[in-house]
């Protein structure tokens, strides 16, 4: 009997141990109330390749005028899933209904009201309206479905990027920049960026919170055009969640702050990680020996949760995305044929750009298949 028991004891610290070691070792702090996930270097629940279904294809060289793309910057969903290609190149909208079937295209150059001169992004607000930030206009333009214009609301400074909370508020940010110094010698620096949210009672800017932004290698040359290092095109990460949090993060450090709408942190995200060498990289060329963390393209699905879209270099062979859950945790990591630019359900859209190539926005039925180790 006590032989059966010592056996019963020693499977049962066995069995502990095992399940011990498998135990994913997330490290959390807190500092001021504020919590630090830290996630290892490996995910929780191994590595994966996203497995595509083609549904269809817009923009390729045997398609009709009406579906020919010239410089598509910005893609978005509207409330029946028809989906809006913002084409630089028009300018103007392209609309296809969810089996990718021309609807209408809208918009023209211009500085009227309702035109359009330079925006870079664009969002479809829970009823339909397109808010498009004009940032060579300093301003936002407003629109329904059909491209008429509704609204105009001005803003202080070119822009890049903007977003809308559950309210239909929106926000938006700019770079506070000194190149005053610049030379013909390369410089480094990290501009400040300053989220604000427009008061639709007041009719002005409320600031969130101001940030440090990406780091940029910069120089002029005798004539004084500007030149940036290509590390320097991954700019400051910000969007803000349908819970209402908003993410902040620079890509020259691996570490996401999650916010209240008002800029309190709530917590902060962290892996370890080491860069990818930067293949482009010589002496005296500008550029850092390491690339960037990730890139811009960093994004969210449906289910909030964070696809890190990681900086392994020009055209690489795989994109390749860390998802974090909502609330911190290193999942998966995902290697993708194709860059992913938006998900809607079991859909995820590719806005793909190439200088050999005509634009294309591919849509996929997706699904993560595990891989071999």
């Amino acid at each position: 009997m006590k032989n059966i028991t010592f056996l019963l004891l020693v499977s049962f610290l066995f069995t502990a141990a095992c399940s011990s070691n498998k135990e994913y070792p997330v490290k959390i702090t807190e500092e001021n109330g504020v919590k630090t996930i830290n996630n290892p270097d490996y995910p929780k629940e191994g590595t994966y390749d996203l497995a595509l279904e083609e549904l269809y294809t817009l923009g390729k060289e045997e398609d009709n005028s009406k579906y020919i793309l010239n410089t598509p910057v910005s893609i978005n969903i509207d409330s029946r899933e028809n989906l809006y290609i913002f084409d630089f190149g028009g300018p103007k909208f392209f609309v296809f209904n969810k089996k990718g079937e021309y609807l209408r295209s809208f918009g023209k150059a211009g500085s009227g009201p309702g035109d359009i001169s330079l925006p870079a992004y664009f969002k479809i607000s829970p009823d339909d309206r397109l808010i498009i930030n004009d940032g060579r206009s300093t301003r936002f333009s407003i629109m329904d479905s059909l491209g008429k214009h509704i609204n105009t609301v001005l803003y202080k400074s070119f822009h890049t990027d903007m977003e809308l909370d559950s309210k239909n508020n929106f926000y938006a940010s700019y770079s506070e920049d000194n190149m005053k110094d610049l030379s013909t010698e390369w410089k480094s620096f990290i501009p400040r960026q300053i989220i604000q949210k427009y008061d639709a009672l007041s009719g002005g800017w409320i600031e969130i919170g101001r940030y440090p932004g990406h780091k940029m290698r910069i120089k002029r040359d005798a004539t004084g055009m500007l030149f940036l290092s290509s590390s320097s095109l991954n700019g400051f990460f910000w969007k803000i969640l349908p819970s209402d949090k908003l993410v902040t993060a620079a890509p020259q450090i691996y570490e996401f702050t999650f916010s209240n709408l008002d800029g309190k942190p709530l917590y902060i995200v962290k892996r370890d990680y080491k860069p990818f060498v930067n293949k482009e990289y010589k002496e005296n060329s500008g550029d850092d020996r390491y690339r960037p963390n990730f890139t811009r393209h960093t994004l969210m699905d449906d289910k909030e949760n964070l696809w890190v879209n990681l900086d392994n270099g020009i055209n690489p062979e795989n994109y390749i995305y860390d998802i974090f859950t909502p609330d911190g945790i290193f999942l998966k990591q995902v290697f993708s044929k194709y860059p992913l630019t938006l998900f809607k359900g079991d859909r995820v859209y590719s806005l793909i750009r190439s200088l050999s190539a005509p634009a294309i926005v591919k849509v996929f039925r997706y699904s993560l298949k595990k891989r071999e180790k």
